[in-house]
Protein backbone atom coordinates (compact mmCIF):
# COMPACT_ATOMS: atom_id res chain seq x y z
CA UNK A 1 0.00 0.00 0.00
CA UNK A 2 1.24 3.75 -0.42
CA UNK A 3 1.34 6.84 1.54
CA UNK A 4 -2.15 7.80 -0.61
CA UNK A 5 -3.72 4.55 0.89
CA UNK A 6 -2.39 5.90 4.47
CA UNK A 7 -3.49 8.90 3.87
CA UNK A 8 -6.99 7.88 2.04
CA UNK A 9 -7.77 5.69 5.48
CA UNK A 10 -6.80 8.47 7.91
CA UNK A 11 -9.27 10.75 6.71
CA UNK A 12 -11.57 8.25 6.72
CA UNK A 13 -11.37 7.46 10.37
CA UNK A 14 -10.67 11.56 11.10
CA UNK A 15 -13.72 11.87 9.34
CA UNK A 16 -15.66 9.54 11.55
CA UNK A 17 -16.42 6.55 8.78
CA UNK A 18 -17.52 3.28 10.60
CA UNK A 19 -17.98 4.64 13.87
CA UNK A 20 -20.96 3.18 13.59
CA UNK A 21 -19.55 -0.21 12.84
CA UNK A 22 -18.97 -1.26 16.44
CA UNK A 23 -20.74 -4.70 16.24
CA UNK A 24 -17.44 -7.68 15.46
CA UNK A 25 -18.36 -9.96 12.35
CA UNK A 26 -21.34 -12.26 13.14
CA UNK A 27 -19.17 -14.92 11.28
CA UNK A 28 -16.47 -14.87 13.44
CA UNK A 29 -18.75 -15.03 16.53
CA UNK A 30 -20.87 -18.02 15.15
CA UNK A 31 -17.28 -19.91 14.22
CA UNK A 32 -15.52 -19.17 17.29
CA UNK A 33 -17.57 -18.94 20.29
CA UNK A 34 -17.06 -21.89 21.62
CA UNK A 35 -13.22 -21.99 21.03
CA UNK A 36 -10.13 -20.80 22.73
CA UNK A 37 -6.77 -19.22 21.21
CA UNK A 38 -3.97 -18.22 22.32
CA UNK A 39 -3.04 -15.28 19.88
CA UNK A 40 -4.94 -13.74 17.70
CA UNK A 41 -4.28 -11.52 14.89
CA UNK A 42 -6.56 -9.36 13.11
CA UNK A 43 -5.36 -7.70 9.84
CA UNK A 44 -6.81 -4.44 8.72
CA UNK A 45 -8.51 -4.11 12.10
CA UNK A 46 -9.86 -0.70 11.45
CA UNK A 47 -11.29 0.43 14.59
CA UNK A 48 -11.11 -2.55 16.49
CA UNK A 49 -14.58 -4.35 16.10
CA UNK A 50 -13.45 -7.48 16.25
CA UNK A 51 -10.70 -6.88 18.79
CA UNK A 52 -13.65 -6.47 21.34
CA UNK A 53 -14.84 -10.01 20.84
CA UNK A 54 -11.14 -12.18 20.38
CA UNK A 55 -10.17 -10.50 23.56
CA UNK A 56 -12.31 -12.71 24.93
CA UNK A 57 -11.69 -15.90 23.44
CA UNK A 58 -7.60 -15.56 23.25
CA UNK A 59 -4.52 -15.04 25.75
CA UNK A 60 -3.75 -12.34 23.61
CA UNK A 61 -5.22 -10.31 20.57
CA UNK A 62 -3.10 -7.80 17.88
CA UNK A 63 -4.41 -5.40 15.32
CA UNK A 64 -2.43 -4.02 12.73
CA UNK A 65 -3.91 -1.88 10.25
CA UNK A 66 -2.35 0.89 7.80
CA UNK A 67 -3.73 3.72 9.55
CA UNK A 68 -1.88 5.42 12.21
CA UNK A 69 -4.90 7.65 13.33
CA UNK A 70 -7.40 4.03 13.77
CA UNK A 71 -4.54 2.52 15.60
CA UNK A 72 -4.34 5.85 17.55
CA UNK A 73 -7.77 5.51 18.30
CA UNK A 74 -7.86 2.24 19.62
CA UNK A 75 -4.97 2.43 21.78
CA UNK A 76 -6.78 5.55 23.63
CA UNK A 77 -10.17 3.06 23.96
CA UNK A 78 -8.03 0.25 25.07
CA UNK A 79 -8.11 -0.56 28.87
CA UNK A 80 -5.86 -3.74 28.89
CA UNK A 81 -2.97 -2.97 27.08
CA UNK A 82 -1.18 -5.50 28.20
CA UNK A 83 -3.47 -8.03 26.68
CA UNK A 84 -4.60 -6.10 23.12
CA UNK A 85 -1.79 -5.02 21.26
CA UNK A 86 -2.12 -2.10 18.66
CA UNK A 87 0.71 -1.64 15.59
CA UNK A 88 0.32 0.98 12.55
CA UNK A 89 2.06 -1.33 9.82
CA UNK A 90 1.83 -1.68 5.58
CA UNK A 91 0.75 -5.26 5.49
CA UNK A 92 2.28 -5.33 2.07
CA UNK A 93 5.26 -5.45 3.57
CA UNK A 94 4.72 -8.39 5.71
CA UNK A 95 8.46 -9.01 6.97
CA UNK A 96 7.49 -7.46 10.09
CA UNK A 97 5.30 -9.77 11.18
CA UNK A 98 6.44 -12.88 12.66
CA UNK A 99 2.64 -14.91 11.69
CA UNK A 100 4.50 -18.07 13.18
CA UNK A 101 3.31 -16.57 16.93
CA UNK A 102 -0.75 -16.69 16.28
CA UNK A 103 -2.65 -19.71 16.37
CA UNK A 104 -5.53 -17.71 14.76
CA UNK A 105 -5.82 -15.18 12.04
CA UNK A 106 -9.09 -12.27 11.44
CA UNK A 107 -9.00 -10.93 8.21
CA UNK A 108 -12.35 -9.38 7.92
CA UNK A 109 -13.19 -7.27 4.11
CA UNK A 110 -9.73 -6.24 3.60
CA UNK A 111 -8.90 -7.25 0.57
CA UNK A 112 -4.83 -8.25 -0.09
CA UNK A 113 -4.91 -11.59 -2.10
CA UNK A 114 -1.93 -12.08 -2.08
CA UNK A 115 -1.23 -11.69 1.88
CA UNK A 116 -3.98 -14.63 1.70
CA UNK A 117 -2.08 -16.30 -0.51
CA UNK A 118 0.65 -16.29 1.16
CA UNK A 119 -0.54 -17.09 4.81
CA UNK A 120 -0.38 -21.29 4.68
CA UNK A 121 3.24 -20.71 4.02
CA UNK A 122 3.96 -17.82 6.57
CA UNK A 123 1.95 -20.14 9.64
CA UNK A 124 2.35 -22.71 11.82
CA UNK A 125 0.39 -26.02 10.80
CA UNK A 126 -2.50 -26.14 12.54
CA UNK A 127 -3.21 -21.82 12.43
CA UNK A 128 -6.85 -21.23 11.93
CA UNK A 129 -8.00 -18.34 9.46
CA UNK A 130 -11.20 -16.25 9.81
CA UNK A 131 -12.36 -14.61 6.45
CA UNK A 132 -15.08 -12.26 5.59
CA UNK A 133 -14.77 -10.38 2.00
CA UNK A 134 -16.71 -8.80 -0.47
CA UNK A 135 -17.77 -11.07 -2.89
CA UNK A 136 -18.49 -9.91 -6.83
CA UNK A 137 -22.29 -9.97 -7.68
CA UNK A 138 -24.34 -7.80 -9.96
CA UNK A 139 -26.94 -7.13 -7.75
CA UNK A 140 -27.32 -4.03 -5.97
CA UNK A 141 -25.71 -4.82 -2.64
CA UNK A 142 -23.88 -2.70 0.29
CA UNK A 143 -20.10 -2.21 0.24
CA UNK A 144 -17.30 -1.16 -2.34
CA UNK A 145 -18.62 -0.87 -6.07
CA UNK A 146 -15.15 -1.68 -7.58
CA UNK A 147 -14.45 -5.07 -8.31
CA UNK A 148 -11.23 -5.12 -7.64
CA UNK A 149 -12.19 -4.67 -3.98
CA UNK A 150 -14.59 -7.58 -4.16
CA UNK A 151 -13.58 -12.17 -4.59
CA UNK A 152 -15.02 -13.79 -7.35
CA UNK A 153 -16.83 -16.71 -6.77
CA UNK A 154 -14.65 -19.84 -5.38
CA UNK A 155 -11.53 -17.54 -5.60
CA UNK A 156 -10.86 -18.30 -1.97
CA UNK A 157 -10.69 -22.08 -2.46
CA UNK A 158 -7.93 -21.18 -4.89
CA UNK A 159 -5.90 -18.56 -2.40
CA UNK A 160 -6.10 -21.81 0.24
CA UNK A 161 -6.35 -24.91 -1.35
CA UNK A 162 -3.47 -26.49 0.66
CA UNK A 163 -6.03 -25.78 3.45
CA UNK A 164 -8.82 -27.13 5.36
CA UNK A 165 -12.25 -25.67 4.83
CA UNK A 166 -13.63 -26.04 8.10
CA UNK A 167 -16.92 -23.56 7.16
CA UNK A 168 -17.47 -22.16 3.73
CA UNK A 169 -19.96 -19.74 2.49
CA UNK A 170 -20.79 -17.23 -0.30
CA UNK A 171 -23.70 -15.65 -1.56
CA UNK A 172 -26.16 -13.06 -0.02
CA UNK A 173 -26.38 -11.81 3.29
CA UNK A 174 -27.75 -9.21 5.91
CA UNK A 175 -25.71 -7.34 8.01
CA UNK A 176 -26.28 -6.51 11.45
CA UNK A 177 -26.86 -2.77 10.67
CA UNK A 178 -29.99 -4.40 7.93
CA UNK A 179 -27.77 -4.04 4.39
CA UNK A 180 -27.75 -6.39 2.27
CA UNK A 181 -24.28 -7.43 0.94
CA UNK A 182 -22.32 -9.94 -1.06
CA UNK A 183 -19.74 -11.75 0.94
CA UNK A 184 -17.68 -14.80 0.38
CA UNK A 185 -16.78 -16.10 4.55
CA UNK A 186 -14.49 -19.34 5.17
CA UNK A 187 -12.58 -20.73 8.12
CA UNK A 188 -10.18 -22.44 7.78
CA UNK A 189 -6.89 -24.66 9.09
CA UNK A 190 -3.78 -24.29 7.86
CA UNK A 191 -2.55 -28.03 6.82
CA UNK A 192 0.35 -27.29 5.14
CA UNK A 193 3.65 -28.68 6.78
Amino acid sequence: MSSQDRDKWNKRYQDGWYQSRSHASEYLIKRLTENRYHHALDLGCGLGRNINFLKDICDQVTGIDISNVAIQKNIEATSDLDKIHWHCLDLCNLSEIDFKEYDLIVIVRFMNNKLIQKLPALCQPGTEFIIEQHLETDLKVAGPTSRSHRMKKNEIRELLDSCLFLDFFEGIDNDPDGKTVSLVKCHVKNIRE
